[in-house]
């Protein structure tokens, strides 16, 4: 057992070191979830928007960005379609991931600053 522990630590500190945002996103999605239970109120629920938006724009940047890359890849080929290709490639790879970002981090301080007034 204590071989196993031994292996387990650095996989967890990579674990931790490369998903430490989304670990505090759930966090914060469950804090703001429970607190929109209790008292529901528009900025609660703002700021469960947002950080459900951050969560979604981290998950999306980290794994379905690449999966859009291959599959622009082999739906547009390099010989027919290249504009359409490049164009594509810009919007899901380049453009989507700053904008759900933006998006999320706008309607999060929305959220904080409802509540303060």
């Amino acid at each position: 057992m204590g071989d196993f522990l031994y292996r387990a630590d650095p996989w967890a500190i990579l674990l931790v070191q490369h998903n430490w945002l989304i670990f505090l996103l759930s966090a914060l999605v469950l804090w703001t979830g429970y607190q929109v239970y209790r008292r529901p109120s528009r900025p609660a629920l703002l700021r469960l928007y947002g950080c459900l938006l951050l969560a979604f724009a981290f998950e999306y940047q980290k794994h379905v960005a690449h999966m859009f890359l291959q599959a622009t890849d082999y739906l547009f080929g390099a010989d027919s379609t290249a504009g359409a290709r490049s164009l594509s490639q810009v919007i899901l790879i380049d453009i989507l991931p700053v904008a759900l970002y933006a998006w999320g981090s706008i309607v999060l301080i929305l959220g904080l600053r409802q509540s303060r007034s």
